[in-house]
């Protein structure tokens, strides 16, 4: 058998649109690739961040969530009272929708005892209830007019009055005297003239 002149192979060669799609294909794969290094690089670089710091405490996350005005109200009123304190609030509402609200500072307070007082007068039995601590709340809103900010409103005989900034008063407690300062505290009552 002859074998006849060899077979020429036939060339492969792509359409334009053949390469076009095949450039295209590799530039998406070149930029996935960065991209996802990216992430990889900003990933390793948080979990460093946060293996050389310390993770915020619950209390700091916490101060963030509900405002460090409020926090600092809160940490002032357990560093000036026994654990086992019995304190009166404002009521519950507007202009102290979180201090008057016992459920939500019973949270930040325990194991204090928290009671609800009326806003132009105590509305419970100081004596009977045992009530050592009264709060002096500006609140944390305020109404267009400010006539409802400021609590108490009535006389409280007192031991002292301590204010947020360190202000000590030796004094009762009159509304004429403290109300309108816009300044939050705590007062220790005189339980013997209640």
């Amino acid at each position: 058998m002859s074998k006849g002149p060899p077979r020429q192979k036939k060339e492969k060669r792509f359409s334009p649109g053949q390469l076009l799609m095949g450039l295209a294909l590799l530039g998406l794969l070149v930029w996935n690739t960065i991209f996802a290094s990216n992430l990889i690089k900003e990933g390793l670089a948080v979990i460093k961040f946060r293996l050389e710091k310390k993770w915020p405490t619950s209390h700091a996350r916490l101060c963030y969530q509900i405002g460090y005005s409020l926090c600092a109200y809160y940490d002032f009123i357990k560093n000036h009272t026994p654990k086992d304190a019995k304190i009166l609030v404002p009521p519950q509402g507007y202009p102290w929708p979180a201090t008057g609200n016992i459920a939500y500072s019973r949270y930040f307070l325990y194991p204090r005892y928290l009671f609800n007082g009326g806003e132009k007068e105590a509305k419970i039995d100081l004596k009977k209830r045992e009530i050592e601590y009264v709060l002096i709340d500006w609140g944390e809103t305020n109404y267009e007019y400010g006539f409802t900010n400021g609590w108490p409103k009535f006389f409280l005989p007192a031991k002292k009055i301590i204010f947020e900034d360190g202000t000590v008063i030796q004094d009762d407690y009159e509304p004429a005297k403290f109300l309108n300062l816009e300044k939050r505290g705590i007062i220790e009552l005189d339980r013997e003239r209640l």
